[in-house]
């Protein structure tokens, strides 16, 4: 339910279908977002990236986001 109103249809649908992986042993270690920095938006499209802190080490997460009728929905996950 989340996923369906967060993401664009297209995305959710994916994830749905082909779910990301968990660990074999155990759960995913939990990350805590140290900052939320928005890149460039072209239109009903923009960019954003977030700096992610998980066992001590910093990694960042780009989201790709569309505007829609709903308001943003994130639209590509990298990182």
């Amino acid at each position: 339910l989340v996923l369906r109103q967060t993401a664009v249809p297209g995305l959710a649908k994916a994830l749905a279908q082909r779910p990301p992986r968990q660990p074999a042993a155990g759960e995913a270690p939990r990350a805590r977002v140290l900052n939320v920095v928005a890149g460039p938006r072209y239109g009903r499209t923009a960019s954003v990236s977030v700096a992610l802190l998980r066992l001590g080490a910093t990694s960042e997460l780009r989201l790709q986001l569309q505007r829609t009728g709903a308001g943003w929905r994130v639209d590509d996950v990298r990182g």
